[in-house]
């Protein structure tokens, strides 16, 4: 390795390495979030409990640690009708995560993964240096996992960067035939060799522990092992993830009672706002253990899921270019790999296998858990399919023209800037994690949908046969009987109207406390303009006659005629009470809307 490439590589890591060490311990999180509280409480208990027990002196510790909000989501388990109770995730991440929240409480864990993450950077640079000069493939690895979504979820304390580390090490032992240091040396002996195939299968366990479905990414690992080194070695490899995976299950089975959360156990999600309360909480739950009740399992694994073919092609749509969810959108080097791939090296079977495993996995989630496919309630970009990100710089043979760099930065300045510099979020009104689509080129993505249910930061409700959804810092409901909302002012505003016919006229009553204020409204191409001269004049009738609707979709089987309805305000009010004072919680509101009447074309 050249002098100057280290250098730069072994003082960045230095500067990441740091950062989770040097952030306030109280107050960066505000709150746990996700499936936060039960990881982080985990890895607490066993460091200075010993145990996976949950108390009330563990739920305390939670409240120690973050004591602005509410624990909204604590994951347990029980194998006995809830008179002993365990954290309800599998177990992997919080023990390997122990001692470093011994240390340092959260920072530790976000510690933790900084390492890991670190240690993938580096294991980038030593495959892509076998087919780029040094300084390229060094800026190229950095660039890869840190213009990504990849970076963001160091900051969770939560097992994704322990399954991308899992998946790179899988596929770096299986693709690289060497150590990256002396042959005599003790890492050569360890880590050279046979012993490579070994590691690769092991590597591969900690992610398939937490998600089995991640095996897929085996199959690469497995063909690449067999074509270098033999059928007998392939045999190695399966050896060591399953005797990994068997030591995962018996110390979960040891510490727990049951060899994963997810088979042999009842499972719920607790909201805590005072620990003294937690024995209190769990008393509903208590009961005789009756076989086969209330009993978590794999099954769904293995059960014929119900296809939606039209939803399926939606959704594979959003997959790549959501705005919530889409993988060139967080993952722009995503794109990048695979240009590289099809330019240089289209006909290798082994990276021909890793897009048939990503594709195999990314199709599975959107089939079996066709209503959850992006990572649940909470999440950033697509918290699933993150997992296996680093899968894609294995698609790499060559970075020729180098400028393709270039167009991953140009993705990353548009879509994942705000996070990746505010990667604790930010304050903002109606927070959310989804608090950085509300930025400027986000509003050119395609919203998802079908899966809209799941991802908060929206409001929706159901008037006069339409569904109207939008984003709560913008929209506000003032009075669902007479189906009267706000829309913010000075603001260009999207809301979404699903209805099962389609809409002939939409017409609205509009009034504006802002005087001079022009609204303008779009829906289905038809656009129509109003001037309020004065504040509140009456209510004006504006008649939307849409031509078309914004896209005919189809959800659940069932057909929907969904319009993008776009009113953009020129200013606003703060609504006062009578005493003059402004009402709280402050709305600045550009226009208040009555849906008046709703023409059908069937009618």
């Amino acid at each position: 390795m050249k002098n100057t490439t280290g250098l730069v590589l072994s003082c960045l890591s230095l500067l990441m390495l740091l950062y989770p060490l040097a952030v306030p311990s109280r107050g960066l999180p505000v709150t746990l979030k996700a499936d936060e509280p039960a990881y982080y409480l985990a890895a607490l208990s066993l460091a200075r409990d010993g145990d996976l027990l949950c108390r009330t002196e563990d739920v305390r510790r939670l409240f120690d640690a973050f004591p602005h909000l509410p624990v909204e989501n604590l994951i347990l388990m029980s194998v006995d009708g809830w008179n002993t109770v365990h954290f309800g995730k599998p177990i992997i991440y919080s023990v390997l995560a122990a001692p470093f929240a011994a240390a340092f409480e959260g920072r530790g864990m976000v510690f933790f993964n900084m390492i890991l993450f670190v240690a993938m950077i580096w294991m980038g640079f030593f495959y892509l240096r076998r087919v780029a000069p040094e300084a390229l493939a060094a800026f190229f690895a950095c660039s890869f996992f840190l213009v990504s979504l990849a970076f963001v979820y160091v900051f969770w304390i939560h097992p994704e960067v322990l399954n991308m580390f899992s998946v790179m090490a899988c596929l770096y032992f299986a693709w690289t035939e060497r150590v990256p240091t002396s042959s005599h040396s003790v890492l050569a002996r360890v880590f050279g060799g046979p012993a490579r195939a070994a590691w690769s299968g092991a590597a591969l366990s900690l992610a398939v522990f937490n998600k089995p479905m991640l095996a897929a990414i085996g199959l690469p690992a497995l063909y690449l092992v067999s074509k270098r080194q033999g059928v007998k070695t392939a045999g190695v490899w399966l050896v060591a993830a399953g005797l990994a995976l068997g030591a995962q299950a018996g110390l979960s089975q040891a510490l727990t009672g049951t060899p994963t959360p997810y088979l042999g156990t009842s499972r719920a999600g607790f909201k805590i706002e005072d620990p003294d309360r937690f024995d209190e909480m769990l008393k509903p739950f208590q009961q005789p253990v009756v076989a086969g009740e209330n009993h978590s399992s794999y099954g769904w694994l293995a059960r014929v899921p119900e296809l939606f073919p039209r939803m399926l092609v939606e959704n594979i749509g959003f997959f790549f270019i959501g705005r919530h969810t889409g993988l060139f959108v967080y993952m722009p080097f995503a794109l990048i790999c695979m240009l590289l791939f099809l330019l240089h090296d289209r006909r290798d079977p082994a990276r021909w296998l890793v897009i048939v495993a990503l594709a195999g996995v990314a199709l599975f989630f959107m089939i079996w858990i066709h209503y959850n496919w992006h990572g649940g309630a909470g999440f950033v970009g697509n918290r699933y399919f993150v997992n296996l990100y680093p899968a894609f710089l294995f698609l790499v043979p060559a970075i020729r023209p180098a400028w393709l760099v270039a167009i991953g930065y140009l993705g990353g300045g548009l879509f994942l800037s705000p996070i990746l510099f505010s990667p604790f979020g930010v304050s903002v009104p109606n927070p959310t994690l989804q608090w950085h689509v509300r930025g400027g080129a986000f509003q050119f993505l395609p919203q998802e949908l079908s899966i809209a249910a799941e991802v908060p930061g929206y409001l929706n409700f159901n008037t006069r046969g339409l569904s109207i959804r939008g984003r709560r810092d913008q929209f506000q409901i003032v009075d669902r009987g007479t189906t009267t909302f706000r829309v913010r002012g000075a603001s260009e505003i999207e809301l979404w109207i699903s209805a099962a016919k389609p809409i002939r006229e939409l017409q609205l009553e509009v009034s504006s406390p802002a005087p001079g204020s022009h609204v303008t409204f779009r829906l289905g191409g038809h656009r129509q303009e109003v001037l309020f001269e004065i504040a509140r004049p009456g209510p004006v009738l504006v008649t939307l006659a849409p031509k078309r609707a914004t896209k005919v979709r189809y959800q659940w089987g069932k057909r929907l005629y969904a319009y993008r309805l776009v009113i953009e305000t020129e200013s606003g009010r703060n609504p006062r009470g009578s005493d003059g004072q402004v009402i709280e919680p402050q709305f600045y509101v550009g226009a208040e809307v009555i849906i008046h009447r709703v023409k059908w074309w069937d009618s």
